[in-house]
């Protein structure tokens, strides 16, 4: 039974989808992300569906937030308005992929001497927030948004000392990085 209902729902659902026009969308962002350790840029690309008012999509770009990192994202967006200027209310998630950096080679200078490694874990990246659409012609606009940020930094340092008992000494490291996201871009 509930294999029938899911099937009627999903079936409803497409039907509903395919009475509408459904565009490509694309929206590229440069930005600043400012939070308690550091103010830096990032960049975005998203590219997706728009259907109505909502536009759907994933997105990836660079974050130089703590350590540079790539987010590849799952991007939601609502249009407000049919004026010139609209309201816009957004929200992104997915996974936020470090990059090895020069201190985690162990070529910086603050761990050259150590023989220490590394080993960087994929974490988890979100945004929401609001913001405003001006129209420059009938299928672009200019973007501009404030949001909340949130990125997650984990990895381990794994060190060549070894405890009392002979067992190798690791240290775990989470960082929780809060940030405020304002960001400028183009949207068609």
């Amino acid at each position: 039974m509930k294999i029938v209902l899911l099937i009627l729902f999903c079936g409803s659902c497409c039907t509903a989808i395919a009475q509408k026009k459904v565009y490509f969308s694309s929206n590229t962002n440069i930005g600043l992300l400012a939070g308690e350790a550091q103010t830096t840029t990032s960049f975005q690309t998203i590219n997706g569906i728009k259907i109505e008012k909502w536009r759907l999509g994933i997105g990836t770009g660079i974050d130089n937030y703590g350590i540079k990192s790539i987010p590849l994202i799952i991007d939601m967006m609502r249009d407000f308005g049919t004026k010139k200027w609209q309201q816009i209310v957004y929200a992104n998630g997915g996974l936020d992929f470090p990059l090895y950096n020069d201190y985690f080679r162990g070529t910086s200078t603050a761990n050259r001497f150590n023989n220490y490694t590394y080993k960087l874990y994929n974490s988890f990246c979100g945004e929401a927030g609001v913001g405003l659409s001006h129209s420059i012609t009938k299928k672009c606009s200019l973007t501009i948004t404030a949001g909340f940020s949130y990125k997650q930094l984990h990895y381990l340092e794994i060190t060549n000392n070894n405890d009392v008992l002979g067992n190798k000494i690791n240290y775990d490291y989470h960082f929780y990085y809060n940030r405020l996201a304002l960001r400028v871009g183009i949207q068609f």
